[in-house]
């Protein structure tokens, strides 16, 4: 029997993660350590994330900016956190509540070689408590407008999804981004969800550099 032809859309987003994770393969870990080091510092200091107490976070992977500096924070403030935990043969990706330091540097990488509670966990689920305030989100590549293109399993659409339907709303969204992520274009099903805010070291530097210059002149006129 012959199997079902993909549609253009999803066959261009799949042309695009194959040439998006070529060139994220050649990322030095460095690099990789030094944008994520301007793009944490920056979501940590931000005004949305000091008044979310309910965040939901990624635990990156491999070419992705990094996470940890933003758990750790998380658990110092003690804010409410909550990390992805996938199961095999299940569409939904849950949210689990992540209690401690201890707890975060014990995860072990399961599937996709993700740092995540184990397969049998009975750690607490988000939707038993309420709404998230903040959800820090990984991708395949954005634009600067807040389009995103994920890993094509429609995770956090369908989660997203999900928390509207139960609370009426949606959390802030925020992406983290390296730099080799950001596109012109992405291509787009209507179920595929903006985000709110996105991240990434190149444009963050250009409005550090541009305050800077703007409180040098202040000074000297």
């Amino acid at each position: 029997m012959r199997s079902r032809a993909l549609s253009p859309i999803t066959s261009a987003k799949a042309q695009l993660r194959k040439e998006i994770g070529y060139q994220l393969g050649l990322i030095e870990e460095e690099e990789i350590e030094k944008q994520s080091w301007t793009v944490q510092r920056t979501l940590i200091e931000s005004r949305q994330f000091q008044a979310a107490q309910r965040i939901s976070v990624y635990v990156n992977t491999k070419a992705e900016i990094l996470t940890d500096r933003i758990i750790h924070e998380c658990l110092r403030l003690g804010k409410e956190l909550f990390i992805p935990h996938f199961r095999r043969k299940d569409p939904r990706m849950r949210m689990l509540r992540l209690n401690g330091l201890n707890e975060f540097e014990n995860l072990d990488s399961t599937l996709w070689n993700i740092r995540q509670h184990s397969q049998d966990t009975e750690a607490e689920e988000y939707v038993g408590t309420g709404a998230l305030d903040l959800i820090v989100m990984p991708g395949v590549a954005f634009t600067r407008n807040g389009d995103r293109l994920g890993h094509g399993m429609g995770y956090y659409d369908k989660m997203l999804a999900e928390h509207e339907d139960l609370f009426g709303k949606q959390p802030m969204k925020v992406a983290l981004a390296l730099n080799e992520q950001i596109i012109p274009n992405v291509p787009l099903h209507p179920t595929d969800i903006s985000i709110d805010s996105i991240l990434f070291e190149e444009e963050l530097s250009k409005k550090e550099m541009t305050m800077r210059i703007g409180r040098r002149d202040s000074h000297q006129s």
